[in-house]
């Protein structure tokens, strides 16, 4: 498309969150330069949406949004450290991974879980109720933003790893939110991604049985 002098773009539309940079590198093995894939995630969908007057690219005038990253956006381990949304600037800290030992047994993550976690929006708490039957999770979060409780699509335990996703209606943008955590003993602390908005840290604490 490009050699033919089209333009295009990418959308996160209906994209699960932990599959976005995975498909971009695909583009990138299969021959597309890394400037290539930028251009069409900032300046060629602000190009087609005629926008490119107030967004796009870094210029005098033009809106300052911006995604900055301890290492290139594309490379697998890259961090989000600090995000600017019209002026405002937000930094994020990376917490290094605790190393897992090799006798850990598999935790029960079954019961409620209240949570914080910091997003562009400021400070955002709620609640997750997991179920375990046979085996299997599944569960809700709910959240202090809308107060609406939502069905996980995705509950995993691996160790005393816990993953869990669920979709999100961020202004008509559908969104795949996962979590990636690790719990320890009665509280957790991991990643929430939110596709293209970046990921967050996250932290929750077991409530106690009634």
């Amino acid at each position: 498309m490009k050699d033919k002098g089209i333009k295009f773009g990418f959308s996160t539309l209906e994209v699960k969150a932990k599959d976005i940079r995975k498909n971009l590198s695909n583009l990138l093995d299969y021959g597309m330069s890394e400037s290539d894939v930028l251009h069409a995630l900032t300046v060629h969908p602000a190009e087609l949406l005629g926008l490119s007057n107030v967004m796009g690219t870094l210029e005098a005038g033009k809106m300052a949004n911006l995604v900055i990253t301890d290492k290139p956006y594309l490379e697998e381990k890259s961090n989000v450290r600090h995000v600017m949304v019209g002026g405002y600037l937000r930094s994020f800290e990376v917490k290094k991974k605790k190393k897992k030992s090799m006798a850990e047994e598999e935790i029960k993550p079954e019961g409620k879980w209240s949570y914080t976690t910091e997003t562009l929006n400021g400070t955002v708490t709620g609640q997750i109720v997991l179920k375990e039957s046979d085996g299997d999770y599944s569960g809700t979060i709910s959240n202090s933003q809308t107060g609406d409780s939502t069905e996980l699509t995705e509950v995993l335990v691996n160790g005393n790893t816990l993953t869990l996703s669920f979709p999100f209606d961020m202004g008509g943008t559908n969104l795949q939110i996962k979590i990636d955590a690790e719990i320890d003993g009665e509280t957790f602390e991991g990643n929430m991604s939110v596709g293209s908005f970046g990921s967050y840290e996250i932290d929750g604490q077991k409530e106690p049985e009634k």
